[in-house]
C-alpha cells in the first residue's frame, strides 16, 4: 500500500476553514472516477468548491449535489481589471510560452479566478498536467490563491506542444500530489517545491460486498479500450483454456481498441461482450456478481501505464476476486489479496483465470473477505482528508 501523505500540525481551524476549486478539461469522465469521487467526498464534508470545466459533460444527473458545482469556463463572466502586481506575475510566469496562445490563457485565467473568488474557494487543484491545469495554475496566482496539482502519470508532458509548459506546472505549483510515491519523486527530481503522496480512494461505502450472492460464471473488465490496458493479453489467455470450462467475458468501457479485439475475439472463438460505455454507478451495482476482474494491464506502445488503477480498489471493496499484472501500481494494490501474473503472459493468466474458476464456495467467500480488508485502507475519506490538510499547508 502506497504510504499515505505526512504533513505539520496544520491547525483544524485552517484546514476547517479549506474550500477546494477545481480546473479540468473535461468533467465528468467515466473512465476518471479517481476525480470524481474526491470532489463528491469534499462535497459530502463541505470542503468544495467550484469545478470549471472546459468540457463540461452531462453526466451528473444522478448526483445533483456534484451538479451544482460545475462551472463550463466557456460561460463565465469577464474578470476585469486585476492588480498590476498579480498581472505581472502572471506575465512572468507564462514568458517562456508562445506568445501566441498567452493572450487567450490570460483571458480564460482571469474569469477562472474571478469566479473563484466570487464562490469563496481557498484553493485551486488540477489533475493531470495538461493545459487546464496550466489555467488553474494561473488563476490562482491571480487570486492570490494556492494551487496543487495531481500526476497520475510519468507522461503527463506529453499533453503540451512545449514541454516549459509542463516544467512550469511542476515547478511553480505550491504542492504536487503523485498518486503513487513513484509520481510524487519524478516531481521531486523534476523541481517540485512540494510533492506528496495521496493514493487515489474507492467510495467504501459505495462498494460493498453482496453477502452470500452466486456470481455468473463471467469475467468483467472496466476501463478505456487502449493498449495500455492489455484487453487482448485476456482473450488469448481465455482461448487457452478449454472451452467447456472456459468462462465468457464482459467489457465495460469504449476506446480504438475494441474493434481489433472484436476481431480477435472472433478469430480465437472467444465469446466476448462489448457493454459499452456504463455510468460511473454500474460498477458498484452490477459489479459484485461477476466470477472475477481481470486487469492485464502492461506498459502501452506509446509508453503508458497505469500507476494505481482505481477500478482495482473498488473491485477489491465488492469483495470481487481481482487479477492483474506485476506493474508495480497493480500489484501493489492488490498485494496478498488478488492474484498477479507477469504483465503480457496470456498463458500464465489462463491458469489465473482457471484457479479462480475453480473456487469452492467457502473459499471464494474467504477470498472476498480478503479482498474488503485491503480496500478498507483505500477509503475516499483518507484521500480527501490529506488534500485538505495539503491545500491549508501551502494556503498564500
Amino acid at each position: 500500500m502506497t504510504a499515505p501523505a505526512r504533513f505539520p500540525d496544520t491547525g483544524a481551524a485552517a484546514i476547517q476553514a479549506v474550500r477546494i476549486g477545481y480546473v479540468l478539461g473535461a468533467f465528468p469522465v467515466l473512465s476518471e472516477t479517481f476525480v470524481s469521487g474526491e470532489a463528491a467526498q469534499l462535497a459530502r464534508c463541505g470542503a468544495l468548491g467550484p469545478v470549471f470545466a472546459f468540457d463540461p459533460r452531462d453526466d451528473l444527473a444522478r448526483d445533483p449535489a456534484l451538479a451544482a458545482h460545475l462551472r463550463p469556463v466557456a460561460v463565465l463572466a469577464a474578470s476585469g481589471r486585476w492588480p498590476p502586481a498579480a498581472l505581472a506575475r502572471a506575465l512572468w510566469l507564462t514568458r517562456g510560452l508562445p506568445l501566441a496562445g498567452r493572450a487567450s490563457l490570460l483571458r480564460h485565467a482571469g474569469r477562472i479566478a474571478a469566479a473563484t473568488r466570487a464562490a469563496g474557494a481557498t484553493h485551486l487543484h488540477a489533475h493531470f498536467g495538461g493545459g487546464a491545469a496550466l489555467h488553474g495554475l494561473l488563476a490562482a496566482r491571480l487570486a492570490g490563491l494556492g494551487f496543487s496539482l495531481t500526476l497520475h502519470s510519468g507522461a503527463y508532458a506529453r499533453n503540451f506542444d512545449n514541454p516549459a509548459a509542463a516544467r512550469l506546472l511542476v515547478r511553480q505549483a505550491d504542492a504536487v500530489v503523485g498518486a503513487t510515491e513513484a509520481l510524487a519523486a519524478t516531481a521531486r527530481a523534476e523541481g517540485a517545491r512540494r510533492a506528496v503522496t495521496i493514493a487515489c480512494g474507492a467510495d467504501l461505502d459505495r462498494f460493498r460486498p453482496t453477502a452470500g450472492a452466486a456470481h455468473n460464471g463471467r469475467l468483467l473488465f472496466v476501463g478505456r479500450l487502449i493498449d495500455c490496458k492489455g484487453v487482448d493479453s485476456a482473450i488469448e489467455a481465455l482461448a487457452k483454456i478449454d472451452p467447456a470450462r472456459r468462462p465468457g467475458l464482459d467489457i465495460v468501457g469504449a476506446g480504438p481498441e475494441q474493434g481489433g479485439l472484436a476481431a480477435l475475439a472472433a478469430a480465437l472463438g472467444v465469446t466476448v461482450r462489448f457493454l459499452g460505455a456504463r455510468p460511473n454507478g454500474w460498477f458498484a451495482e452490477a459489479g459484485g456478481g461477476y466470477m472475477a476482474l481481470v486487469a492485464p494491464f502492461r506498459r502501452g506502445r506509446d509508453g503508458q501505464i497505469d500507476s494505481g488503477p482505481v477500478v482495482l480498489k473498488e473491485a477489491l471493496a465488492l469483495g470481487l476476486p481481482v487479477i492483474t499484472t506485476d506493474l508495480p501500481g497493480p500489484a501493489g494494490i492488490v498485494a496478498g489479496a488478488g492474484t498477479v501474473v507477469p504483465a503480457d503472459h496470456p498463458a500464465a493468466l489462463a491458469v489465473a483465470i482457471t484457479r479462480i474458476a475453480a473456487l469452492a464456495p467457502a473459499a471464494r467467500a474467504g477470498a472476498a473477505r480478503a479482498a474488503r480488508a485491503r480496500a478498507e485502507g483505500f477509503g475516499l475519506d483518507a484521500q480527501a482528508a490529506a488534500l485538505r490538510a495539503l491545500a491549508a499547508e501551502v494556503a498564500r
